[in-house]
């Protein structure tokens, strides 16, 4: 587990100090992500028509996870 963790870390130093450019937009692309997020909750609490269509986002993307995780363990058993 700990070789794991030093290999993909080491990736990310690797990147950090060969690709500067390339892991500063990778770190802006993240906080993007991040505002974004922030952004929705706010909208969706300020707006009360857009609860419902984000509740159904909601609820599609965690059934696309429970369909994912029960697809890869039908996948593990073949």
């Amino acid at each position: 587990m700990i070789d794991i963790f030093k290999a993909k870390w080491q990736i990310i130093v690797d990147a950090m100090f060969n690709h500067p450019i390339v892991f500063l937009l990778a770190i802006l692309c993240i906080l993007a992500c991040v505002a974004l997020a922030v952004l929705t909750l706010y909208m969706v609490g300020k707006f009360q028509v857009l609860q419902y269509p984000f509740l159904l986002f909601i609820g599609f993307l965690i059934a696309n996870f429970y369909i994912e995780i029960l697809l890869r363990i039908f996948k593990l058993f073949n």
